[in-house]
């Protein structure tokens, strides 16, 4: 069964959902959320109980001392991620949601399979149903076959599940984590689609959640796939770069479990009191979402909203809910910007130029109720400043929605049952 969260019985609906989400984002401060003045105050992530809040919320806390880097488009993510593969010289770890058959799965598979032979330890985690198609012919077997553990995760007892995560962990000190999976469309490379992502790279005392994360995915994986794998450590090297100073926190969730990542998103939502920048590769309005974000344009606070337009999007059958759910928004005062040319893929959110989060997340059904999902969330100023000109830069090039009737929904009896009866597939 889907939506099965601790403490709730059953399959939980989404307007069960969103009362209880609301109730466990607004926290202990109801009346701020609700004042016509909140712009004119500073930003609750500026307040150590709202940061309290917010990472008890998540469950996991900011650490100081962190380095990171954001890596935007395929070409700088893809170069950071070859030089970290090169020069690792204990582990390379990968998490990813696929390994395609294309120019990009034989670049890693030619470079893993060197560092294997050097003795490095390669390990990695695939979604398994994926896997029966992206990677099946050549990628995965390859590197299979050059004695490099794979686990193509499966959930047996909910096989609708699988697992979205995008992360790569070199010796227990870097990290790589984003919307990214190993493919061309997301690298650049080849001769298709260059799709707009976004990555970031970060070391110190961080990548201890980061391991541990891994290291649920692949200890888990091998005790209940029966896999003849050892288990993995989650002891990083946990020492602060030299003049680093960006708090992180690395959150993920499971599908049966409570939905950490998009609970955390809403919370900096309501933490927010100046600016909401969300870019989003499938941004279906979900009841939640919407509450929070009206929420936010009632109290005064700046919101733009950068998604997929039906002429850009991968998948066409979600681009109807999409563009069905910001109408409303529109109207109440949110900024839309619809992306011109190739996907965007990007999973990207700043709040007041303070907070900023990097994510394998789509705001969509499917990330609650079927997907494993991970975020790094920062708390830095400066680091903020840097993602809001790359968001900046994006809804410059983008389409800005003047009225409604430029949202031009597609609408067919199809698409209304897939929205009515199936909105948790899509």
């Amino acid at each position: 069964m889907l939506g099965l969260v601790p403490g709730v019985a059953g399959a939980e609906s989404w307007e069960h959902m969103a009362a209880r989400h609301i109730h466990m984002v607004r926290g202990t401060r109801p009346q701020h959320y609700h004042a016509a003045s909140a712009k004119k105050d500073p930003s609750l992530f500026t307040d150590p109980s709202f940061v309290s809040e917010f990472e008890k919320l998540t469950g996991a806390a900011f650490t100081g001392g962190n380095s990171l880097e954001f890596l935007v488009n395929g070409p700088a993510s893809f170069s950071a991620r070859e030089k970290l593969i090169k020069d690792a010289k204990k582990s390379i770890h990968i998490l990813t949601w696929a390994m395609y058959d294309d120019t990009t799965g034989a670049w890693a598979t030619e470079l893993l399979i060197a560092k294997k032979k050097e003795g490095v330890d390669v390990k990695i985690i695939v979604d398994g149903n994926v896997a029966e198609t992206y990677g099946a012919a050549k990628t995965l077997p390859s590197l299979k076959a050059a004695g490099i553990e794979i686990i193509r995760l499966k959930d047996k007892a909910h096989p609708n599940n699988g697992q979205h995560c995008k992360l790569m962990i070199v010796d227990g000190r870097y990290a790589v984590a984003g919307g990214m999976n190993f493919g061309d469309v997301y690298s650049h490379m080849g001769t298709g689609p260059k799709w707009r992502d976004t990555d970031v790279q970060f070391s110190g005392p961080a990548l201890g959640q980061a391991m541990a994360l891994f290291a649920d995915f692949w200890n888990s994986g091998v005790k209940e796939m029966g896999l003849p794998y050892g288990t993995v450590s989650s002891e990083p090297d946990q020492a602060a770069s030299a003049g680093a100073s960006a708090r992180i926190s690395v959150v993920y969730q499971k599908p049966t479990q409570e939905s950490r990542v998009y609970l955390g998103m809403l919370k900096a939502i309501y933490g927010a009191t100046n600016r909401i920048n969300l870019e989003n590769a499938y941004t279906i309005i979900m009841p939640d979402l919407q509450v929070a974000l009206m929420d936010a344009l009632a109290r005064g606070v700046e919101v733009n909203i950068f998604t997929n337009s039906k002429e850009s999007i991968d998948t066409p059958s979600i681009s109807g809910p999409i563009l069905a759910g910001l109408p409303s928004l529109r109207d109440f005062g949110a900024h839309i910007y619809l992306k011109r040319g190739a996907t965007l893929h990007s999973k990207i959110m700043t709040v007041d130029g303070v907070f900023c989060t990097v994510s394998s997340f789509n705001f969509q059904p499917r990330s609650i109720r079927y997907e494993t999902e991970m975020t790094v969330n920062i708390l830095d100023p400066e680091k903020t400043g840097q993602l809001d000109l790359v968001f900046n830069k994006d809804i410059s090039e983008a389409q800005k929605i003047q009225r409604n009737s430029e949202l031009n929904a597609p609408y067919s009896q199809l698409g209304f049952l897939v929205r009515r009866y199936l909105f948790n597939q899509l």
